[in-house]
C-alpha cells in the first residue's frame, strides 16, 4: 500500500533527480494519475508541509578559504553527519588558509589550517 508520506519522499527524490521542480511534481502528478492516488494529495501536503518545518532550523555553515568541489562538499557533509536534504550555506573566508569550519547541530568542527597550526604551536610550547 503506498503511503501519502512515501508519496511526499517520492517527490522529494523526483526533484533530486530531476533538479527542476516543475519537472518532478510533473512526473509525481502523471505517476499518480496512473496509480488512481491523486485523492492522497491533501495528506501528502501535509508530509511535505511537516517536513519543511522540521528542517527549517536545520542547516550547515561550512567556512572555506575558497569554494570546494561538489565531492569535497559531500565528504565534509558525511564527517559531520549532515544528511543530504540539509542545506549548507558556504562562506568564503581566505583567512583561515585552507581547510573548512563547519558549524551544524550546534557543534563547531573545526578543520582548518589555521587551528591545526594554532595547536602545533600549542604542543611545541609546552615541550
Amino acid at each position: 500500500m503506498v503511503t501519502s508520506k512515501n508519496l511526499a519522499l517520492l517527490i522529494s527524490v523526483l526533484d533530486k533527480k530531476y533538479k527542476d521542480p516543475d519537472k518532478a511534481v510533473e512526473k509525481f502528478v502523471i505517476y499518480a494519475k496512473r496509480k488512481n492516488l491523486l485523492y492522497k494529495l491533501p495528506n501528502v501536503l501535509k508530509h511535505l508541509e511537516r517536513r519543511a518545518e522540521n528542517r527549517k532550523d536545520k542547516h550547515v555553515t561550512l567556512t572555506v578559504s575558497r569554494d570546494i568541489a561538489p565531492e569535497t562538499e559531500k565528504i565534509i557533509r558525511t564527517f559531520i553527519g549532515a544528511g543530504e536534504f540539509i542545506p549548507i550555506e558556504k562562506k568564503i573566508d581566505p583567512g583561515i588558509l585552507g581547510g573548512f569550519i563547519a558549524e551544524h547541530n550546534n557543534l563547531v568542527y573545526d578543520g582548518s589550517i589555521d587551528r591545526q597550526l594554532k595547536r602545533l604551536k600549542e604542543v611545541l610550547l609546552e615541550n
